[in-house]
């Protein structure tokens, strides 16, 4: 008997440790960036994250505030997909966006016709403008809100790279290095915690 309770008291702990994890796993703070892929959440804490993902359409979630251009609050995160592990890795905490190619301002790169971006788009000298002003003008689309901050989800389900289409699921597209940026206090530097640089291994 004491040994059948004591084992069922292990037990109840681990699935206590592993329910504690788990919850872990899915808490995502507002400097956090998450993958949503299949209905499951890697929340990425570090600035800099390899990960692993399936060959298929996965979305990014973030925290930002909303646009508000009618009081010059041009709150936006940027996302830019670059060619090479190097580009990605120029991308430094303490420069200003005027000092590189795929921040600086002007280098927001246009949407398709709905206002949204149809493709993820790879080069070092744009990225994805992303915000949400409200249901009728918005690049993003809003999932959540905590406190003044919305939690936002950018959808990738294909990538355009020197001009061709590879639909994910579909085309053998291997890796992604992507940047992160959201200038929280609006000041066009890269200050700590702003900028998340992920490397993600498609397979």
């Amino acid at each position: 008997m004491r040994v059948g309770l004591y084992l069922s008291l292990i037990a109840a702990a681990f699935i206590a440790q592993s329910c504690k994890v788990a919850q872990k796993t899915e808490k995502m703070n507002i400097a956090d960036v998450a993958i949503v892929q299949d209905d499951k959440k890697q929340v990425l804490t570090e600035t800099s994250e390899t990960i692993t993902l399936k060959n298929e359409p996965f979305k990014i979630q973030f925290y930002n505030k909303a646009y508000n251009p009618e009081e010059k609050r041009f709150y936006a995160t940027q996302i830019a997909a670059l060619d090479s592990k190097e580009a990605l890795e120029s991308l430094q905490t303490g420069l200003e966006t005027g000092e590189t190619s795929v921040f600086s301002p002007g280098t927001g790169m246009a949407p398709a016709q709905s206002g949204q971006y149809d493709d993820f788009i790879v080069n070092n000298y744009g990225h994805h403008y992303l915000f949400f002003e409200n249901e009728e003008r918005k690049r993003v689309q809003k999932t959540g809100i905590k406190e003044d901050l919305l939690l936002l989800e950018f959808s990738v389900n294909s990538v355009l790279k020197e001009g061709e289409t590879f639909q994910l699921g579909e085309d053998d597209i291997s890796t992604l290095h992507i940047a992160i940026l959201t200038d929280r206090n609006l000041n066009k530097t890269i200050d700590e915690g702003e900028l998340h640089k992920i490397i993600i291994t498609l397979k």
